[in-house]
């Protein structure tokens, strides 16, 4: 197990009893995904609990995710949808982000993609939002929930994509070997797909130069 991890476990564990909601929270993260310690679920669930019980929106968040996932305690989709909306009702960015994406896909709630887009829209508000800004750009590029707009989709791929979003960089790189107006650049397009590091970025990367380079020889 990675000493540091350990070494951050056993502090939040220690300071549990000093009731700090960043330390319930964090201590929830490490049960839930192992961190430092042996995964326990049921452990991370109850930290979350008691994060919500104060009220605490990353709390009501993480609750919303547990009854959605099943981890920690059974699956429950209106729970989870509630405490998705009062996480998202009180300005949580990732409550918003998971309530807008199951109102585009209709999972846990009916399907309502002008719903689901207004949430995202509001999540890609915040400059360092990758999740929000990426799924903002998908949802321009194809007509989810808003008019197409791939001006904007390209903006929006390419401000995550600088930020370091590997989704976002992969779709900006299929923009510009694709699209046929003056988005479209070879060398952008093999760039994004090595920034991506997607299994067969590398592999479309050198379909591409061969491409260019046979283009240029003209042969």
């Amino acid at each position: 197990m990675d000493e540091d991890k350990t070494k951050a476990f056993e502090l939040f564990h220690n300071a549990e009893n000093q009731d700090h909601d960043l330390t319930l929270y964090y201590l929830g993260i490490c049960y839930q995904y192992g961190y430092g310690t042996t995964k326990d679920e049921n452990s991370a669930f109850n930290c979350f609990f008691k994060l919500s019980e104060k009220d605490i929106a990353a709390g009501h968040s993480r609750i919303g995710h547990c009854y959605a996932k099943g981890i920690g305690v059974k699956n429950d989709k209106k729970l989870a949808i509630d405490y998705y909306e009062k996480a998202a009702n009180n300005g949580n960015l990732a409550a918003k982000y998971n309530l807008g994406n199951c109102y585009l896909v209709g999972k846990l709630v009916n399907k309502d993609v002008k719903k689901g887009f207004e949430l995202i829209q509001q999540t890609a508000e915040i400059e360092f939002s990758l999740n929000g800004i990426t799924m903002l750009g998908f949802c321009y590029h194809n007509g989810i929930g808003t008019q197409e707009d791939k001006e904007a989709a390209f903006k929006l791929y390419k401000k995550a994509a600088n930020l370091g979003d590997k989704v976002a960089q992969y779709n900006l790189a299929q923009m510009y070997e694709k699209e046929d107006n003056t988005m479209k650049d070879i060398n952008n397009a093999i760039r994004w797909y090595k920034e991506s590091g997607y299994k067969d970025s590398v592999k479309r990367a050198k379909k591409l130069l061969k491409i260019k380079v046979e283009d240029f020889f003209d042969i």
